[in-house]
């Protein structure tokens, strides 16, 4: 399956901030948006969506979390599968993105 470029998510994105989305998640697969809940490991995959957008390497990531690099990298893999994206900057992107208020 082709990934969507990042140019083409921007218009998935604003559809689901228009549909009431607070935290939009597009997989990049498929088109799909849904909403990020509050529990834990969706916290956790905004901690570090917002450290790497910081710029944080995953040795940075594990020492910030207090995990150890390996989970940092796991953490850092279920984030790129869970939003279809292939490139940490994607992420950042994404994070960069997500904070913009609505109708930016």
């Amino acid at each position: 399956v082709m990934g969507f470029a990042p140019a083409k998510l921007a218009p998935i994105i604003d559809r689901a901030v228009a549909a009431g989305v607070h935290m939009p998640v597009v997989n990049g697969n498929t088109g799909e948006f849904y909403a990020l809940t509050t529990d834990e490991a969706c916290t956790m995959v905004a901690e570090v969506a917002a450290l790497i957008a910081e710029g944080l390497t995953n040795g940075q990531l594990a020492e910030r979390l207090f995990i150890s690099p390996k989970t940092a990298s796991v953490h850092v893999s279920n984030i790129l599968a869970k939003l279809g994206l292939s490139t940490r900057a994607e992420i950042a992107a994404w994070e960069i993105r997500r904070r913009l208020p609505t109708g930016s």
